[in-house]
Parts: C-alpha cells; structure tokens; sequence
C-alpha cells in the first residue's frame, strides 16, 4: 500500500496553539515533512498565520485580525486558553515571514498556504494575493498555495505561482465547472462528505482530506485512492507508522 503523506494542520493543535510556530518546529522536529497554514492581513496589510474570523477563541480578544495593525497584534496572545489555560500566555501570532524563515531553515518541508477568504472578502484580491506572494518568494518552490476562493486562485496562477490547490466541504463539487476551469494540482476536501466506500481518486490531480487523527482511518482512505492526509496529531501518527510494520 502507498504511504500516505500526512500534514501538519494548522502545526500541532492538539498540543500547541494551532498556526503557531512552537507548533510548527515541534511537527517538523517529529519527522513532518508537509505543513498546513492559514494567512489573513492585518489592517497595515502585512500576512500572518491565523485562521478564525475572529480573535475570540484562540486570542480571547476582541475584533477581527484586519481590524489591527501588525504593531497592535503584537500585545495579543494565541494562547487558545480554553485548551490550554495559561500554559502558553506568551505565544505571539506569527507573521507569514516568520513562518518563512522556519522553512528556509527546512528546506525539505514543504508548506500548503490557505488563503482565507475574509482577508479576500475586506481587501479584493489583487492586495491579498501580492502581499503574500512577496512575503514566499524566497520559499516559492517549497509552498503551494490553496483556498476556497476560486477566484483567488485563479489569480495566483496568472502571477505565475507553480503550484495551487483548491479547498471544497463537499466531495460532490469536485466536478464543478469552476473548479475544472481552475485546475489545480491539489483538491482538500472535507472527510465528513465522503461517501462510504468506493475509490477516491482525481485524474491529474492529488487529493487531500482534512481531516484524521489516527492511522486506521488514514489507512483506509489511502486503500481508497487519497493522495495527502491532513492531522492535527501529526506526532503521534509518524510515531504509530513507525511501530506498525505494515500498516503502510
């Protein structure tokens, strides 16, 4: 059977803050060889790593991460108290230069970066699109960029970027004309709308499912025809491949 090609989701959330870079280097430290991340701008237009439309879960904070300035971001904390309590009280929100340097020091790691559709939804898409392509450059062939908006990607493809993948909830729209008018070379779709059985397979395209936690269910989506599993216990699941000849 393949081996199935996991991703961090959002670092290690299971453990740590999710999109955090402590989360990050640990995922990488455990053998992660793909990392998934989710970028807004903040009101000044620069990208940082963060994925709700709001700061109130992860930050326990009010308003919205383009309602601030990077300056103002620097006295919030991603600290995911509800999960973690204090534990984590001086964790910052990375910048998506932060999360560059990381990858230049891994070369062999490569990054799917989620576009996400609020920043696009408060700026238009050309602002989004050039403040993040100029923040990869230097990492241009260690990422693939993905989102929902089919626009967006369309857009990331005319500047010329290499790689894209498309984001779907639903398994049925892998067929829509707009997304066959994009082409991308990744498709993530959500493991929940998944029919039961039957193969999974994409002609001419990778398909990841976001997301599972465990090397059963993993196991079986890769017998089906999956390409790239997205976990958010990443650790543990390198460990459980490495202990169970055969499971792969």
């Amino acid at each position: 059977m393949p081996k199935p090609y996991l991703i961090a989701h959002r670092g290690l959330p299971k453990k740590y803050p999710e999109n955090t870079l402590i989360g990050y280097e640990t995922a990488i430290a455990a053998g992660a060889e793909y990392l998934e991340t989710d970028i807004q701008l903040t009101s000044d237009l620069k990208p940082v790593l963060f994925h709700d439309r709001d700061l109130k879960r992860l930050c326990n904070a009010e308003g919205t991460i383009h309602m601030r300035t990077l300056a103002e971001l620097e006295d919030v904390r991603a600290m995911d108290f509800n999960q973690f309590g204090y534990k984590f009280a001086r964790t910052t929100i990375p910048t998506l230069d932060d999360f560059v340097k990381l990858l230049i020091k891994h070369p062999g790691v490569k990054a799917f970066i989620e576009i996400k559709r609020i920043s696009i939804h408060h700026f238009g898409i050309t602002p989004v699109i050039t403040a993040i392509l100029r923040s990869l450059r230097p990492v241009s062939r260690q990422c693939i960029i993905i989102s929902y908006s089919i626009p967006a990607l369309l857009a990331v493809k005319n500047f010329g970027f290499p790689v894209i993948g498309g984001v779907t909830n639903k398994w049925s729209a892998r067929n829509n004309a707009k997304i066959e008018e994009l082409d991308p070379d990744f498709l993530f779709c959500d493991i929940k709308s998944l029919p039961r059985w039957g193969k999974l397979t994409l002609p001419g395209k990778k398909l990841v499912i976001f997301s599972a936690d465990d090397m059963n269910t993993a196991n079986k989506l890769i017998k089906r025809g999956v390409n790239f599993i997205e976990t958010n216990t990443i650790d543990d699941m390198l460990t459980e491949m490495k202990q169970t000849p055969g499971s792969v």
